[in-house]
């Protein structure tokens, strides 16, 4: 290989590196349209001033939907943990109490890193102004973003990997296991075989063709590469026959089909 082809290999190379380097998985598909994550450096002035979030869909050229900062105070940051509650039913939010040494961590650093596993937590997280939500997206189009971190000297830009809405995920099959009627009410165990596993599981219960959630005592184990979901639906009429359907869910409650 001559020395003008190394150098042109080299350089191609350079451009590969600087194109992944550039483009981040920063986007991913929730119930209610997207999540854009906007990194680590929380924008209340320490390290980030604002964000800036900017999107595109198909061939169309970025446009800016959004600019985020953080909470001001701690009543503001408590009250929007507690709004963005309602995206995300399946997930539990800490105490009042932990969530104000979160806020505390935050106003210190200003990284998120500082906070713990609860910063990282959907509705914690775009309450810090690290994760934007939108909710303006079209069915089956491509979606993709930049992001722009702006103040105290640090202004970088990331391009985000293509997201679509909405997404159906998929997961080892689900079958029925066993059942049982008793006084504790009715037991309804299933089960999947391998890897592939969901984060959680809806249980549905069918009057005719209608279907409606059932909440019940669900459970999730895993047994070797077997992996369980039971419910306990303790006011399960007696006497009467219904269908009942389980469905997998995602880290942010996107269903399966």
């Amino acid at each position: 290989m001559n020395m003008k082809k190394l150098a042109i290999n080299i350089f191609l190379v350079s451009i590969t590196m600087l194109l992944k380097a550039q483009t981040a998985n920063l986007a991913e598909t929730a119930p209610k349209g997207i999540l854009v994550f906007l990194g680590t450096k929380i924008p209340n002035g320490i390290k980030m001033q604002n964000i800036k979030v900017l999107r595109k869909s198909g061939n169309t050229d970025f446009i800016s939907v959004a600019e985020v900062k953080a909470p001001a105070t701690e009543q503001e940051f408590l009250a929007k943990v507690i709004e963005n509650k309602k995206y995300f039913p399946d997930t539990n939010i800490p105490s009042e109490e932990k969530l104000k040494t979160v806020w505390a961590k935050a106003v210190q650093t200003g990284l998120l890193d500082s906070t713990g596993y609860i910063g990282r937590i959907p509705a914690v997280r775009i309450a810090l102004g690290l994760c934007y939500y939108d909710f303006d997206v079209k069915e089956k189009t491509n979606y993709q973003y930049k992001i722009t971190l702006t103040g105290n000297g640090a202004n970088d830009s990331y391009t985000s990997n293509t997201a679509t809405y909405p997404l159906h995920p998929k997961f080892d099959d689900i079958i029925l296991n066993d059942y049982d009627y008793s006084k504790k009410g009715l037991y309804i165990r299933w089960r999947s075989l391998g890897k592939n596993i969901p984060s959680g599981f809806k249980v549905f219960q069918f009057t005719g063709k209608t279907p409606s959630e059932i909440a019940g005592i669900k459970s999730q184990y895993k047994i070797r590469d077997t992996t369980f979901y039971s419910v306990t639906i303790k006011d399960a009429p007696e006497g009467k026959t219904f269908s009942y359907s389980v469905v997998a869910i995602d880290k942010y409650g996107n269903s399966a089909v």
